[in-house]
């Protein structure tokens, strides 16, 4: 899903430019901004993690990236959306770090092997 919205957005651009009547400053700040946030929070988020539980994080992710893919489908202007996927990348960044770290503690040996790799 992270991976997914980090990417669908390119496909869509075109559309997004039509409907919203932006420019291309305004939707490369769309594609790029969710990447820009995701990147300068993974690390600290995944700190927060650790020392708050993994679970709260994953919850607390899950609800933030939903929050801004509402806001994003929601957007009435390109600012708007750009702020939409800002939150959008926060909740990544807060999925992501939890996901491993669920995965690590829950399997074990061979079977964590096969968990990553899916």
């Amino acid at each position: 899903m992270i991976i997914v919205d980090a990417t669908v957005v390119n496909v869509a651009v075109p559309v997004i430019i039509k409907d919203l009547g932006i420019g291309l400053t305004t939707a490369e700040w769309i594609t790029d901004i969710y990447t820009i946030v995701f990147a300068a929070f993974l690390v600290t988020l995944g700190r927060v993690g650790d020392v708050f539980g993994r679970r709260m994080l994953f919850v607390w992710g899950i609800v933030v990236f939903l929050a801004g893919s509402v806001l994003s489908g929601l957007a009435p202007s390109g600012g708007a959306l750009v702020g939409a996927r800002f939150v959008q990348g926060v909740g990544a960044a807060a999925i992501l770090p939890a996901t491993l770290a669920i995965v690590n503690a829950t399997f074990q040996g061979r079977s964590r092997a096969v968990a990553f790799g899916i």
